[in-house]
């Protein structure tokens, strides 16, 4: 399950997207990233599309069951969309939809077992 502005659910890596718009006010765009799947998630990636065009990606290692990363990233006004991805232990990928700041500049995504 994933939680922010809307409902959104997390689809395999190569599936598509979706973009919403907001109005985001200033300070740094704040994801928490939550798992909550039962298993520790190797690798946690973020891929941060700017509204200057630029693209960068983050990534952090070993989110344990019940554990959160919280990214803080550039300004809010700054950022065009992210895309966060997990890989399983079993080597499979998950991914979010493309999701833009919402209002607050704060966006939890949280992985379960159906994610």
């Amino acid at each position: 399950m994933i939680r922010g502005a809307a409902l959104l659910t997390a689809f395999a890596l190569l599936g598509g997207g979706a973009t919403a718009t907001a109005a985001p006010q200033a300070g740094p765009y704040v994801v928490n990233v939550v798992n909550h799947t039962g298993q520790n998630l190797p690798i946690v990636m973020m891929s941060v599309k700017r509204t200057n065009g630029e693209s960068n990606v983050l990534e952090q290692d070993d989110l344990v069951n019940g554990g959160t990363f919280v990214f803080r990233i550039f300004q809010c006004t700054d950022v065009s969309t992210i895309r966060v991805l997990v890989v399983k232990p079993d080597g499979t990928t998950r991914a979010t939809v493309f999701i833009s700041p919402p209002p607050n500049c704060t966006t939890t995504v949280e992985w379960t077992p159906s994610s």
